[in-house]
């Protein structure tokens, strides 16, 4: 931080802070800045999975997944079985959401795994509606949603369409609708 400042970025985290970093985030700036400064080097960086997902069947919260049928819905979160403390699980949430390529997803799973030990298939659905929005993203696809059988692509604000038809997906059961969506936007 103090180096920061000596090079005139300001005290990041004070009250005299940038106003940009106070809009959007520490976070989010360092996020940015770091994107900027790779691409100033030269290096490529990967964008930021950006694309919405929506679903009929994935219930993002332990509390509501609870409810629920097990044998209709998906829940894509981390139990607290898993990881336990609160700090821990928020932590775990902020390293996902800095996964920008498929292969940082496995790596994180492992290093998960690693840490709290073999993942439940929670963190697994979790993980394979990231990597959804990651192979979206890389296609340009700006929303990503599954009704029933119906697989809706949008990109540039229309539907992408097969024979002038949505997607279908053979699959019924939940697990089997992320993994085919999955196959299919790893070949668009």
């Amino acid at each position: 931080m103090r180096d920061l400042e000596i090079r005139g970025a300001g005290n990041l985290l004070g009250t005299q802070q940038s106003g940009h970093i106070a809009a959007i985030g520490f976070d989010l700036y360092c996020q940015l800045l770091q994107q900027s400064i790779a691409q100033m080097q030269g290096k490529r960086t990967a964008p930021r999975p950006d694309a919405a997902l929506r679903t009929d069947f994935i219930i993002n919260s332990e509390t509501q997944f609870a409810a629920k049928s097990r044998k209709d819905y998906l829940g894509a979160f981390l139990p607290r079985e898993y990881i336990s403390d609160a700090a821990l699980r928020i932590s775990a949430y902020k390293d996902l959401a800095a996964v920008r390529t498929l292969k940082e997803a496995d790596n994180l799973l492992r290093a998960w795994e690693d840490r709290f030990g073999p993942a439940p298939e929670t963190v697994r659905h979790l993980l394979d509606s990231h990597k959804i929005k990651i192979l979206a993203s890389h296609a340009n696809i700006s929303m990503v949603e599954i009704s029933g059988q119906r697989l809706m692509l949008t990109r540039n604000g229309d539907f992408i369409l097969l024979s002038n038809k949505f997607p279908r997906l053979a699959s019924a059961a939940p697990a089997d609708k992320l993994r085919e969506t999955l196959d299919m936007l790893k070949n668009i």
